[in-house]
């Protein structure tokens, strides 16, 4: 999945694509604080599934996309709140990541060769990048994949400006998968990402920086998020 500072880069892009394009209502700082805040909270458990909002029935799959009406069918009333509006950005930057950019940068095969996305048949991970094959399990690793994300952070966060101060914790509205307590500890463990020199973005094995830039700033333009949830719900579109 993505990490802490590429959902905050996300987040980021949303905040100032509202002001460079002059959204109303405008939105009040501590309202800013409190979508970023959001943005972190999916990733705040362990056990991720729940509060992803993913299916049982894709349990056994490489890859599980949240499911996004399952959140809006318990959550949706609550989207004025910002920091559940920062937690449903969250699992739809999921959703567009796993479901159109990843396959750019990685192929799943079973011995055959062919695609697979059970995690019991899949054998080799194609990294598109430069073709080299390894296991799953060592992609999804600090050499390749989650070690990418490592290189990024120091870069994404002087690159968008990132800020991991937070005025307050906001109250929860009632998202009962997340304490939203924990976000106290999140921002210690932020700093601590920053031990890499922005330098090591050009280092990446897996990911084309610029592409994913370019994917992510796509997804993240307010006008962009306004048309998704225009298209779940009309009422849904004058949320931001």
């Amino acid at each position: 999945m993505p990490g802490y500072i590429l959902h905050l880069t996300a987040a980021e892009i949303f905040l100032q694509s509202l002001e460079k394009k002059g959204i109303q209502p405008a939105w009040t700082k501590l309202e800013k604080s409190d979508f970023r805040a959001g943005n972190l909270m999916p990733d705040t458990v362990k056990e991720k599934s729940a509060s992803h909002f993913r299916s049982r029935e894709t349990s056994g799959d490489i890859v599980q996309y949240p499911i996004l009406p399952e959140f809006l069918k318990k959550y949706g009333r609550l989207l004025n709140d910002k920091s559940c509006l920062g937690y449903y950005f969250h699992l739809y930057v999921d959703y567009r990541f796993f479901s159109e950019f990843l396959g750019t940068i990685v192929r799943f095969c079973d011995r055959e060769g062919r695609e697979e996305k059970r995690k019991e048949r899949i054998c080799t991970a194609e990294i598109l990048k430069n073709k080299t094959y390894v296991m799953p399990q060592e992609f999804f690793s600090e050499e390749y994949y989650y070690g990418d994300y490592t290189k990024m952070n120091t870069w994404l966060t002087d690159h968008y400006g990132l800020s991991f101060e937070f005025p307050r914790i906001p109250d929860n509205p009632g998202i009962e998968e997340v304490e939203y307590a924990d976000l106290a500890r999140i921002c210690e463990e932020l700093k601590a990402y920053m031990k890499v020199p922005p330098e090591a973005a050009s280092e990446l094995k897996v990911f084309d920086l610029e592409k994913l830039t370019e994917f992510i700033e796509q997804i993240a333009d307010c006008e962009e998020f306004k048309r998704h949830l225009s298209g779940i719900s009309e009422n849904n579109s004058c949320i931001i």
